[in-house]
């Protein structure tokens, strides 16, 4: 989504308005501009699906802010939409801007800018739920990948009680098998093979399943116990998943008592 505002005519440049000193000379801001002309702050037709325009200026939908949504919409090829707005447009004015899709009022001030009459219009000459065409679903190439975390959900304890650790993706991920890498760090009273035996540094999702959890076999010391052993893995990069924070977990290991 790309919002812009309907900003009054005369609200000001960068360059010698107080109103946009603060911004001058930031890293990728833009030297100077026009509030008014909103292809200065275009992302770009690959950065986003949908154009929408809040509507707080009295003077209500100005025909110029449509025309210039129309032109810049129909130049990239999105539909567009009417964003935060305490006012629902008139059939008048959906007459007379017919390329607005949707509008969007802003929580109880709907109920404070409007009659009862206007909003029993605006919503008897629109699509319901029961109209509104199934859209499909996409993965956005940024987030293509699973991004998969860690989290300790038990300690252990001598001389039988062991640890679990449990990894989490998300649902859209889970229909097919996927296994992550984790690195394993002891601190310096714990050691694999004596407090716990070796784990192997990776665990597998399921297909269906969105957790996975790897067992900290906790092993009885010989001798005296210190209380404040841990074990901590770290989820390392890997193909076809994301670590995502918390991408690091700690369990304990409890003595005896």
């Amino acid at each position: 989504m790309w919002n812009v505002q309907d900003l009054p005519d005369n609200y000001g440049w960068a360059d010698g308005d107080p109103k946009f000193d603060r911004y001058e000379g930031l890293e990728g801001g833009l030297a100077e501009y026009d509030a008014g002309d909103w292809s200065s702050f275009s992302p770009g037709k690959d950065y986003y699906d949908v154009l929408s325009v809040d509507f707080y200026d009295p003077e209500g939908y100005a025909a110029r802010h449509y025309e210039q949504a129309r032109s810049i919409a129909r130049r990239d090829g999105k539909p567009m939409i009417i964003g935060e707005t305490f006012v629902f447009p008139s059939r008048a004015e959906q007459a007379a801007q017919p390329d607005w899709t949707l509008a969007m009022p802003w929580g109880v001030r709907t109920w404070n800018h409007n009659t009862p009459e206007a909003m029993a219009e605006f919503y008897h000459h629109s699509i319901g739920a029961a109209g509104v065409p199934r859209l499909a679903a996409r993965r956005n190439a940024i987030d293509a990948l699973p991004r998969v975390s860690a989290e300790a959900t038990s300690d252990a304890r001598e001389p039988a009680t062991d640890a679990v650790l449990t990894f989490v993706r998300p649902a859209h991920s889970a229909g097919e098998e996927l296994t992550v890498r984790y690195a394993v760090r002891d601190d310096r009273d714990t050691r694999a093979g004596r407090d716990y035996a070796p784990l192997d540094g990776r665990v597998t999702f399921q297909a269906g399943r969105t957790t996975a959890t790897e067992t900290v076999r906790v092993l009885d010391r010989r001798g005296h116990s210190p209380a404040g052993r841990t074990v901590t893995v770290t989820l390392l990069p890997g193909r076809g998943y994301r670590a995502s924070a918390p991408a690091t977990a700690t369990v304990r290991i409890l003595p005896e008592g």
